[in-house]
């Protein structure tokens, strides 16, 4: 019917441009600035449409489904497969917006989100009852007893629909002991219930994680699924690789298991098809009782969820327990559930299908094509397909439903627009956002290059204060003007302090090369750190780096450091690091070169070892830049200067 307040952000908008959505002019068009637009959308029949401003002098600028129609639904669909992922004691205003969880940010953005949604109860135990019972069984969280109330698997079974707990760390298939840590039974709701404890069939339902991808590979998952992250995945306790850590690495490392295990289920047919996936918090911080257990974030995932919804009404526990009840059809619904407000209002007739291209890395390549690139967006499915300019795209990869990797074909000189397609046939355009013609050596393909003159990060290439390597403390300043640079970096300041750029994306380094200029170090009289470092994550990469007066090499494989050299630092000698893999060996080479102006002179080996391609696969490295202390520093350790950074393979 038309009538949304909506605001467009770009660039180049001019005084007394015009706005039409879905072909049909809109009203009340005030150009704010030559970034924004503000408007009312004009009445239109459901579905995704473009968006198109038009300057006075004819220019214009589409956003290709920039925008969804829809009739809200009045009751929940049905769903053949209901998921729920349960994080730990976090507030709505430390997860929303936190660049510490891009990926959980990003399935915000694309799917429902409840801006109003509040835990019942603190501590956690008594959540994890509200969301499977409808009620407060207990607030002890050493409880032991039975618990006997209507509950959710007594709803399914008696409906003759499968269920499964996933207890990342619990022991074994149907345990039902206390804690097991990084496992704690209070998180575990359906340890306790007479339905399960009572029938050995019922408690083979709770099973390891691990089964979750035996499940997810063969297309066997139940009706029903409750995951349950351990402590140090689950945004509770430090992650087990940064014994001790700050919040934002305890944000990040949850949000880097909900892509490594959750975001497989995301793109996958089948739950494209007809699944339903609930994130959400048990609690919020200790400080935080609003409501009984505070501000959370609660994000719905599904192709039937509208596109980028937020809702304002009042939810709590008990609604997830009734969204998922009614999703199965189910007849009854436990406790509190019979009357909280429902969650029909995020889902509609409009399929939430189409991919959304956000951006592509590298940005440009040579016209014989043979690029390898990586694609960011939201909604990339299990097979789709990507051209380049109308002309397909070879080694396409669906790493998840967020990042595709392929390679570019042979294009003429200039800018071309990138489509990804789904199997489905849905598609999603991101408008000139790969140039053909850019310079590279003869039988060379440029993966990222930055020489950092560009007065800002680029967020194309780089991906700011979220580290891949482990620790991140966004309070340490991150600066480009004609060089990047980390700090000034703590002092009279103990634990651990890093921060940095990572690629924007993954990339195939078989055979690659990549090094960078460090022009300044932390000062030789502290322990502080400047990092290179390539890998696939935090427990499985290869690093160079400075500490104190000496430069390491070192690996990291399966989260076991070997130190592989340690020699004195010569800024000299040492101005250019670079890592490499020499297909020919199957060797990680380490090397160092001086100066030759911004470009590295003479290179000089000074270790290698076997490139470890099942921890580190070839086919997914990225690069990452940082500096930082890990220990109390009496002097001043100065400022990380890096400059001149190439990645690039045969």
């Amino acid at each position: 019917m038309g009538g949304t307040s909506i605001t467009i952000s770009g660039t180049g908008f001019a005084s007394g441009a015009t706005v039409s959505i879905g072909g049909t002019a809109a009203s009340s068009v005030a150009v704010v600035n030559s970034t924004s637009i503000t408007a009312l959308t004009p009445a239109h029949t459901a579905g995704t449409v473009d968006v198109v401003v038009t300057n006075t002098n004819g220019q214009s600028g589409t956003k290709t489904g920039g925008f969804t129609y829809f009739v809200p639904q009045t009751s929940v669909p049905l769903f053949d497969r209901v998921f729920i992922v349960v994080d730990e004691n976090q507030s709505f205003g430390n997860v929303i917006g936190s660049s510490s969880m891009p990926y959980l940010n990003a399935l915000a953005d694309r799917y429902g989100l409840a801006i109003n949604y509040f835990a019942n109860t603190q501590p956690s135990i008594g959540d994890y009852f509200w969301l499977t019972t409808g009620q407060n069984i207990t607030n002890d969280s050493n409880f032991s007893g039975t618990v006997t109330a209507d509950n959710i698997v007594r709803q399914l079974n008696a409906a003759g629909k499968s269920w499964k707990a996933y207890a990342e760390s619990i022991p074994a298939t149907g345990y039902l002991g206390g804690d097991s840590y990084p496992y704690v039974k209070r998180h575990n709701p359906f340890a306790y219930f007479s339905d399960v404890i009572n029938s050995p069939s019922q408690a083979n339902n709770i099973v390891p994680f691990t089964q979750f991808a035996q499940d997810l590979s063969s297309n066997q998952f139940p009706n029903y699924s409750f995951i349950i992250p351990n402590q140090q995945n689950n945004a509770h306790d430090c992650p087990a690789a940064i014994p001790s850590c700050t919040n934002a690495d305890k944000l990040a490392a949850a949000d880097n298991w909900l892509k490594t295990h959750i975001d497989p289920l995301i793109s996958s047919a089948a739950f494209r098809q007809n699944g339903l996936l609930i994130l959400t918090w048990d609690e919020s911080v200790d400080e935080d009782t609003e409501n009984g257990g505070g501000h959370v974030a609660t994000v719905v995932v599904s192709s039937k969820a509208i596109q980028g919804f937020e809702t304002s009404t009042l939810l709590q526990h008990q609604s997830v327990l009734r969204l998922s009840a009614e999703a199965l059809g189910l007849a009854s619904y436990p406790g509190a559930a019979a009357t909280a407000n429902n969650m029909s209002e995020f889902f509609s007739g409009v399929p939430n299908t189409s991919p959304i291209v956000a951006g592509v890395s590298p940005v440009s390549g040579p016209t014989s094509g043979g690029t390898s690139v990586t694609i960011s967006g939201t909604g990339f499915a299990n097979g789709a397909s990507v051209s380049f300019g109308g002309s397909a795209a070879s080694n396409v990869t669906v790493v998840g439903s967020t990042t595709i990797t392929a390679v570019t074909p042979a294009h003429a000189s200039g800018d071309v627009n990138v489509v990804v397609t789904n199997p489905g046939g849905e598609s999603g355009t991101k408008n000139n956002a790969f140039t053909y013609g850019s310079v590279s050596p003869p039988g060379e393909t440029v993966l990222l290059i930055d020489d950092f003159n560009d007065g800002a990060i680029d967020s194309s290439k780089w991906i700011a204060n979220n580290l891949f390597s482990g620790f991140t403390d966004s309070s340490i300043p991150l600066q480009e003007t004609t060089q990047f640079r980390v700090g000034p970096l703590k002092q009279d300041v103990g634990g651990s302090h890093y921060n940095g750029i990572r690629s924007a994306g993954a990339f195939n380094f078989t055979g690659g090369n990549a090094y960078v200029q460090i022009v300044q170090a932390p000062a030789a009289n502290t322990q502080a750190n400047a990092f290179y470092t390539i890998g696939f994550n935090v427990d499985n990469c290869y690093r160079m780096y400075v500490e104190g007066p000496n430069l390491v090499v070192q690996s990291r494989i399966g989260g076991g450091k070997q130190t592989l050299l340690t020699v004195a630092f010569n800024s000299t000698n040492h101005a250019f690091w670079r890592i490499r893999h020499d297909a020919g060996s199957g060797q990680v080479v380490f090397e160092v070169a001086p100066a030759n102006g911004s470009a590295p002179g003479t290179w000089v080996q000074l270790t290698s070892t076997t490139w470890n391609t099942s921890a580190v696969p070839l086919t997914s490295v990225m690069f990452e830049l940082k500096g930082g202390t890990w220990r109390n520093e009496n002097n001043n350790p100065g400022t990380v200067v890096f400059d001149n950074f190439k990645a690039v393979r045969p």
